[in-house]
C-alpha cells in the first residue's frame, strides 16, 4: 500500500497523476474552505473540478495564471475547456518538491474559437467526452 492510498485526500495530489500528464475538461471552479496543516488555519481557495472526476485541484497562483492566460480572467467562462495537468517539481525553500502544473493544449485558446452569440467563446468539442480515454485509467 502506498501512502497516498493509506491517507486519502479530498483534493488531487501529485501522486494521483501516477507520473503521467492528463488532459482534463474543466467542469467548474468553486471557492472552498481548505485546512492548512502547517498553520492550523482554514483558508478559502479556488478549486477547479473536472468532467468525469471526483477530486478537484486546489489552484495556486501559478496554475490560476496558466488558466487565465489560456481562457481569460473570468473563471466562470472556463467551463468545458481542456487543460493538461502534469507532474513536475518546484523549489520550496531549499528543497525541490513534487507539484502539478497546468498547460493549455495548443489549439484550445479563446482566440482560436469563434465567439458565440453572447460574445463569449464557446467550449470546443464535446465537453462531456473523456479525452483520450483517460477517465477510465486515472485514479482521481
Amino acid at each position: 500500500m502506498r501512502k497516498s492510498q493509506a491517507f486519502e485526500s479530498t483534493y488531487m495530489r501529485t501522486e494521483d497523476l501516477n507520473g503521467k500528464e492528463h488532459e482534463l475538461i474543466i467542469d467548474k471552479v468553486e471557492m472552498a474552505e481548505i485546512s492548512n496543516p502547517e498553520t492550523k488555519r482554514t483558508e478559502t481557495k479556488p478549486v477547479v473540478y473536472f468532467k468525469g472526476r471526483e477530486k478537484g485541484l486546489i489552484l495556486n497562483h501559478t496554475n490560476w495564471d496558466a488558466l487565465e492566460q489560456g481562457y481569460g480572467e473570468e473563471s466562470d467562462h472556463w467551463h468545458g475547456w481542456p487543460m493538461i495537468l502534469y507532474p513536475t517539481t518546484t523549489r520550496f525553500g531549499s528543497s525541490n518538491v513534487a507539484c502539478m502544473r497546468i498547460r493549455i493544449p495548443k489549439a484550445s485558446t479563446e482566440k482560436d474559437a469563434p465567439p458565440s452569440s453572447d460574445g463569449e467563446a464557446p467550449p470546443p468539442g464535446d465537453a462531456d467526452a473523456p479525452p483520450n480515454g483517460e477517465a477510465e485509467s486515472a485514479p482521481f
